[in-house]
């Protein structure tokens, strides 16, 4: 082993410290005036007291190494709080889409039974339309009697052929015979 200075206990007393409070172990040494310096790496040193080794560092170091262990809290203070603030807010978008998801449902339903209603008026309309509607064609026929010159009572045959509103007759018996031409308008009273 490489034969180190020794140094008075006085003069590594801070460095002693900080290296005490970072192992977290309580001092144990008894009270001696020197102390053996093991290794010495870039300012820091590895030191024994009573064959116990302590890891020391200068004090600004430590405060340095304090502020990061604190500005590293800090960050992870704020970090949490960000993540609290993103779980929530991921709460609130999943209770919007459930309530979106229940509108579409609600509004699906609603479009089923308008369509449902309208198939139905319409399938009414149609059934109106057919019962009460005005034929494109028709037949009529009837039978009736006119008098003659003699005021001899003839039979007569009338037949008649409409489409929509345009109708045409004709008439027939054993001496005359001719045809009318009309227009069928109907008259609804409701």
């Amino acid at each position: 082993m490489k034969n180190l200075p020794r140094f008075h206990l006085s003069t590594l007393w801070p460095l002693l410290f900080v290296g005490l409070l970072l192992t977290g172990r309580p001092a144990q040494a008894q009270v001696t005036d020197t102390c053996l310096v093991l290794a010495d790496t870039l300012g820091n040193y590895l030191v024994s007291i009573n064959d116990s080794p302590y890891l020391a560092f200068p004090l600004e170091r430590a405060r340095r190494l304090q502020f990061k262990i604190d500005s590293l809290e800090i960050e992870l203070t704020a970090e949490r709080k960000k993540v609290a603030a993103n779980q929530a807010l991921i709460a609130a978008l999943e209770n919007t889409n459930e309530s979106y998801q229940r509108h579409f449902w609600i509004a699906d339903s609603l479009m089923e039974q308008t369509n449902s209603l309208y198939e139905g008026y319409r399938d009414l309309y149609f059934s109106y339309k057919r019962a009460y509607s005005e034929p494109w064609f028709a037949l009529n026929g009837g039978l009736g009697a006119v008098k003659d010159d003699n005021n001899d009572v003839l039979p007569v045959v009338l037949l008649g052929l409409s489409i929509k509103r345009l109708s045409l007759w004709g008439f027939v018996n054993q001496q005359q015979s001719g045809f009318i031409v009309g227009l069928n308008y109907p008259i609804r009273l409701f």
